[in-house]
């Protein structure tokens, strides 16, 4: 067990404990002052509290949950190595949309669009999988290797539009460059003239392929994938209609972005 997760779990259950003395003396007083005899009230609340102590429950629930907020902490610093794709999808599918299309891992609507094709949810294995069409697959967050089918194996575009992506964030690191202010990024003129070249591009190139053949694209990454049988699991095959979504994402995320430019 790591030593600072076994630090933080005894210190939380420590305040734990003190709530639940608080807790304790105010039940005990409510039973008192209702006329429940002392001596039953004594011996209940210290046979609930000794159990409780002996419960091994609470360690390993707080152990769990602290593994769960380390995992999504890698996961959000890995977010990052991925700059213009995470500009991508804040733009296509989160912000510029009258309602978001991503959801988060384990949410009730990603979830259930994992199952059944969901209108207005595109599942969260599928934007991944549509972010490897897009610029290939990145050796720190994908575990297989794959080039951008979209725009080929060579793309010099993609590759000066990330590093002027990288450079420009660097303005905007705050915590002694530690973090990155995303918010005040996501306004920028210049990211969203990034946004808009790129989301035109794709788009452009989703329809000269052709949804049907864009679908077996994305349908052959995710059996190449070794995490489609972990952490990108979908429950059932992409549907034409997934991609449909896509598409029309695209649309509306390119003419919004042009309104917003003029």
């Amino acid at each position: 067990m790591d030593p600072q997760i076994l630090n933080i779990c005894r210190r939380t259950k420590r305040a734990g404990n003190k709530q639940l003395m608080l807790f304790t003396r105010i039940l005990r007083n409510n039973l008192l002052n209702s006329g429940v005899n002392k001596k039953i009230v004594d011996q209940e609340l210290q046979n609930a509290v000794k159990e409780f102590r002996n419960s091994q429950t609470y360690d390993q629930d707080c152990i769990e949950a602290l593994k769960d907020i380390s995992q999504l902490s890698l996961v959000k610093e890995k977010r990052g190595i991925d700059s213009v794709g995470r500009i991508l999808v804040e733009y296509c599918f989160i912000r510029v949309p009258k309602q978001k299309l991503i959801w988060p891992e384990n949410s009730e609507a990603d979830t259930q669009a994992r199952i059944t094709f969901t209108q207005g949810v595109i599942p969260r294995p599928l934007m991944r999988y549509f972010l490897i069409s897009v610029r290939g697959t990145i050796p720190s967050l994908d575990k297989f290797n794959a080039p951008s089918v979209l725009f080929g194996e060579e793309n010099t575009t993609q590759e000066a539009r990330k590093a002027y992506v990288d450079e420009l964030i660097r303005q905007f690191r705050i915590d002694n460059g530690t973090k990155v202010d995303w918010n005040k990024v996501y306004s920028d003129n210049r990211f969203i003239n990034v946004a808009l070249d790129m989301i035109g591009e794709i788009r452009r190139k989703v329809e000269q392929f052709g949804l049907e053949r864009y679908l077996r694209i994305l349908d052959n990454l995710q059996q190449r994938d070794p995490a489609n049988i972990t952490k990108n699991t979908m429950e059932r095959k992409f549907h034409l209609n997934d991609v449909k979504q896509i598409d029309d994402a695209l649309w509306e995320a390119e003419e919004a972005l042009a309104k917003i430019i003029e």
